[in-house]
């Protein structure tokens, strides 16, 4: 039976179809995704796009950065360096000394500098990206109702064709059926006039 079933190629009408539910078949099933499962040969599917181009890689800043990790101290290699966001008078070591003012000075001016900056932005921020904000929102919201009215389409056009496959598989069941039930039983009477002529050649060569 197993090798007769096997010269058959299966379809599926999923609506109507029960012949999953024989252990015959779903052996044959498992052994087929088994085979075609083997076939695959997954590899390096990336293999044929060339290798991204690390501009980077030769960059004296990556350098003296990786040259910076590798010389710092454990302890101190994977903390931000904030010296620059201070403004911090010199130390008492430093209170005579006149290159530490100048650079104290120099770090205070920057800083300030970079506040000014800062507030700047804030008030340009304030003034001018409020508005297209809301427009950034609006255009989100526009692209996402798009969206989803075509997902809702799609979705009521799938829910329709299986309406669709499903009366039509339900019509032609019965018909089916009977074509079922006489080709099982034509591989039946196959069978076993196979094994009635097995026997008797082998009663007629003893």
């Amino acid at each position: 039976t197993m090798d007769l079933l096997r010269e058959y190629d299966f379809d599926c009408l999923p609506l109507i179809d029960r012949e999953y539910d024989n252990p015959v078949v779903q052996g044959i099933v498992h052994s087929m995704i088994a085979a075609e499962m083997r076939s695959f040969a997954p590899g390096d599917y990336l293999a044929y796009l060339p290798k991204p181009e690390l501009r980077f890689e030769n960059s004296s800043a990556l350098q003296a950065e990786m040259q910076r990790l590798e010389t710092a101290p454990s302890s101190s290699s994977g903390k931000l360096v904030m010296d620059r966001y201070m403004a911090d008078r010199p130390s008492n070591k430093q209170e005579k000394d006149e290159e530490a003012w100048i650079a104290a000075v120099d770090n205070v001016k920057t800083q300030m500098l970079h506040q000014e900056n800062r507030l700047m932005n804030a008030e340009l921020a304030e003034g001018g990206l409020g508005s297209l904000w809301l427009q950034q929102n609006a255009t989100i919201e526009q692209v996402s109702k798009h969206y989803a009215a075509q997902t809702d389409h799609l979705n009521r056009t799938i829910r329709e064709t299986n309406k669709q496959r499903q009366v039509m598989q339900t019509r032609a069941y019965p018909e089916l059926a009977k074509l079922v039930h006489k080709r099982n039983s034509a591989m039946q009477r196959t069978w076993m006039c196979q094994q009635a002529y097995s026997q008797i050649k082998q009663q007629l060569l003893a």
